[in-house]
């Protein structure tokens, strides 16, 4: 799927007047002016369309001495460019908004005035591709200014009738949680906020872009996507609180660099995808980047993952001193959606517990929007609450797994088939392992395990989930399961078997969930595979390693996963009955030939490539940007077949 163009954002460049210092009393600030001059750098090498800045293009405020030099230095910056670029004023270049207790000036005529002069209209609108796209001075809303009386009026000029694509931005998020939270440092106030929204509404936009926050927040309310960027220069650390492990840098979070970059967007005739490009903190031209291509709207992963740690349910911040003080923010951890996103993880299990939960269910409501899709698990069948539920979340649950005791089993096949027809879902049935039920030498652990064992695989009654453990053989496992002919959920534990032994070793990790992809792509449509967990379990039972840390980076399966997804789906099509499965080494179709899937035993091991299988030395071509040894690597012909 080709896109029809695209576009990029970027947001808070908080750029110098010199580029080695600033009036920030934090040090990453003083690297503004190079990190934005290796995001420009970045940004040609994606060659968007056109490129639109969020505001807070410079850090002094107007009337500051150092305004107009940071302006000039910020034209010098964005020279090389080669998109044409557009910006919209945030409350460093402009004032802050109207609000008694802001720390910073305000709003006011002449700063109005100064911007226009320096960095040009605060306000426009364009045409490309047949949408419009809207960019609006958040500040004036709510400012009771003569000027904000005029941009309603072109705003209802500017947005487009319903059945035109519509895209707007502006530097403040209208809301950061939902629609009527309280005012505080990050959003916009009442009556501006539900004006604004309604306009929104009324008009059909498609999506919404925001910036201040130097954090990401994804949002959709009323078929309108709002995205909340991350900075290109510095983190808002007050949200370093979103993590449960302490920031990984000095400044407590404000130069957490795994979390600064910009968004593509990429524009389709029926829809469109936002892809987290990533910057680290460069502060010089950095390597090429690959243009980020997995998204669950476009280009799925067919592996999915259980989302065993809390990622929709609000997390409260401590009041700081600096930005808010009179009350508790809460905002939700969007870095595991837009990461769940960026690896194209449509797949995702989850708890009966979460339908059930109003706040909970609603979220999978919007990001089945985004293309996600769940599959829910329970012990034992549903009551009528919980059959209700599931109802009420449909297009986003597309199956049902049900747990049950082995001695419950017999008895229940004939009403989980009558359960699945009332709710128009594959509905599988899954049975519970417990320490209890296994046998124990001297040592003894307890554990709940789900999932049939492979041999239980058969031909009659309702569809069966599965387990297969770490130290198990994939794809014998899968082979016997598909050998019934069945549609199967197979679940893929990373966990190992004794709760008391971590599985950390991240290049075995990464050689496990890239056999996992391989086997998914190559089982696609008959069988749904599930990782045991998306994020590390660092703490209690089971401890292992996931496709993310628990600051939601990826780890080396995390971007193994994304290497292998998007390699994958530019390759032919095979089943697993194409697939050679040797020791290290997954040999499938490639062209007129082979190519390979090589987990290393060891990392220094080479590839153990049987005669006859490439005419001349394969290219081998990792699979982890890091190159770490042991790492999963693709070997492919040296030429083209």
């Amino acid at each position: 799927m080709q896109p029809l163009f695209r576009f990029a954002v970027l947001t808070d460049t908080h750029l110098n007047p010199e580029d080695t210092t600033s009036s920030s009393p934090w040090r990453a600030n003083r690297l503004a002016n190079r990190r934005a001059a290796a995001i420009i750098a970045q940004i040609n090498g994606l060659a968007p369309d056109f490129v639109i800045h969020l505001g807070d293009v410079v850090h002094p405020v107007p009337g500051q001495p150092g305004f107009a030099p940071a302006v000039e230095r910020f034209r010098a910056i964005v020279a090389p460019l080669a998109a044409p670029l557009r910006c919209l004023p945030g409350n460093h270049d402009i004032g802050d908004k109207p609000t008694d207790w802001m720390p910073a000036p305000i709003i006011a005529d002449p700063a109005l005035a100064i911007y226009r002069a320096a960095l040009g209209p605060d306000r426009q609108a364009f045409d490309h591709g047949g949408c419009r796209f809207v960019l609006l001075n958040a500040m004036l809303i709510n400012s009771g200014l003569a000027e904000e009386a005029l941009q309603w009026e072109w705003l209802d000029t500017a947005l487009p009738a319903p059945g035109t694509r519509c895209f707007v931005f502006l530097h403040y998020p209208p809301f950061l949680l939902h629609p009527h939270e309280p005012e505080h440092y990050d959003n916009l106030a009442e009556p501006g906020r539900a004006r604004l929204l309604a306009l929104f509404r009324a008009r059909g936009v498609e999506a919404v872009f925001a910036g201040h926050v130097h954090n990401i927040f994804i949002n959709r309310l009323d078929g309108t996507d709002f995205h909340v960027l991350p900075a290109t220069s510095a983190v808002r650390h007050d949200y370093a609180e979103l993590f449960p492990v302490p920031p990984p840098d000095a400044e407590h979070g404000r130069d957490n660099v795994a979390k600064l970059g910009f968004y593509l967007v990429e524009v389709f005739a029926d829809r469109h995808a936002v892809h987290w490009v990533r910057s680290w903190g460069a502060t010089d031209s950095p390597a090429a980047t690959r243009p980020p291509r997995l998204h669950p709207r476009t280009l799925a992963c067919p592996l999915g993952v259980d989302l065993r740690h809390d990622w929709a349910r609000p997390v409260t911040l401590p009041y700081s001193g600096v930005v808010d003080e009179f009350s508790r923010k809460q905002v939700r951890n969007d870095y595991l959606t837009m990461q769940m996103a960026g690896m194209g993880l449509r797949h995702l299990r989850v708890p009966l517990q979460d339908v059930l939960d109003p706040m909970v269910g609603e979220r999978m409501a919007q990001l089945a929007a985004f293309g996600h899709r769940f599959t829910v698990c329970c012990f034992g069948l549903p009551d009528a609450a919980g059959e209700a539920a599931l109802l009420a979340r449909t297009p986003a649950v597309e199956r049902l797994e049900v747990v049950l005791r082995a001695d419950a089993i017999a008895e229940a096949a004939s009403r989980i088939l009558a359960l699945s027809r009332r709710l128009g879902l594959p509905v599988h049935l899954s049975r519970l392992n417990v320490s209890a039920d296994a046998s124990h030498g001297a040592r003894y652990a307890h554990f709940i395990r789900t999932g049939f064992g492979a041999t239980a695989a058969t031909g009659e009654g309702p569809d069966l989930a599965f387990r297969v453990e770490r130290a198990e053989p994939l794809w014998p496992a899968l082979a016997t399961i598909g050998a019934a002919g069945r549609p199967a959920l197979v679940h893929l534990r990373l966990a190992g078997a004794d709760p008391a032994t971590p599985m950390d070793d991240e290049a075995e990790t990464a050689c496990r969930v890239a056999d996992a992809v391989l086997a998914a792509h190559a089982w696609a449509g008959r069988m749904a595979l599930m990782l045991d967990t998306l994020m590390d379990h660092d703490r209690g039972y089971f401890p292992r390693l996931g496709l993310l840390d628990r600051r939601a980076d990826p780890r080396a399966a995390g971007r193994v996963l994304i290497r292998l997804t998007e390699w994958l789906a530019e390759a032919p099509p095979f089943d697993a009955s194409a697939v050679t499965v040797l020791p290290s080494l997954r040999l499938f179709p490639h062209g007129g030939g082979q190519a390979a899937l090589w987990l290393p035993a060891s990392p220094a091991a080479p590839p153990p490539i049987p005669d006859g299988v490439f005419a001349t030395a394969p290219r081998i071509i990792p699979l982890d940007d890091e190159d770490a040894p042991g790492m999963p690597c693709l070997l492919l012909p040296s030429h083209p077949e």
